[in-house]
């Protein structure tokens, strides 16, 4: 279970390779089993944090995969929304690491909240005609990031006290509370 509600759900796919040499490997989606052929999916690659593209349910996608390695996509529903697919600390693709995110037009925002002490790029998906445009933004454990579709992506200085994490309400929203 993610550790926000408010991420999209999406699956986790590993694409293994057992050879002593690189291959390009075949991944037909319609072999997923909880895949919509009729649905847009946006394919990310979380250990090289590559976006792949936005497929449907059932095309094939051809990945190179090196000797003894493994390649770890993470498929999230396409709506033509803002989409967070992804970070760069995880193989869970923000599931356990993201908190109280919120989407609201075309803006992204939340929380990092992890012991590490390391930056973490999370990485969000925005509508953009027929090629939707990928932003991030780099933030420390504890820190606050806000994404947007034309705006620069903005990481928020820590509020940290003796607990190293950051107050939820000082997220910079724009909701019904007024902030």
């Amino acid at each position: 279970t993610p550790a926000c509600d408010a991420l999209a759900p999406w699956i986790t796919l590993s694409v293994s390779n057992w050879q002593d040499e690189t291959r390009s490997l075949t991944v037909d989606l319609s072999n997923v089993g909880t895949l919509s052929s009729s649905a847009q999916y946006a394919v990310f690659e979380l250990r090289t944090q590559q976006f792949l593209g936005v497929l449907s349910g059932d095309a094939t996608l051809q990945l190179d995969v090196p000797a003894h390695g493994t390649r770890i996509l993470r498929l999230a529903q396409w709506e033509n929304d803002p989409l967070i697919i992804g970070t760069d600390l995880h193989l869970s693709g923000g599931g356990v690491e993201l908190c109280d995110v919120f989407t609201e037009g075309a803006s992204i925002s939340g929380r990092v909240e992890t012991s590490w002490d390391y930056p973490v790029t999370v990485t969000a998906l925005f509508p953009n005609g027929d090629s939707p445009r990928l932003a991030w933004a780099r933030v420390g454990a504890g820190g606050l990031f806000a994404i947007g579709d034309s705006a620069q992506p903005q990481a928020f200085a820590s509020e940290a006290g003796s607990t190293g994490r950051t107050p939820c309400d000082a997220i910079p929203r724009n909701n019904d509370g007024g902030e």
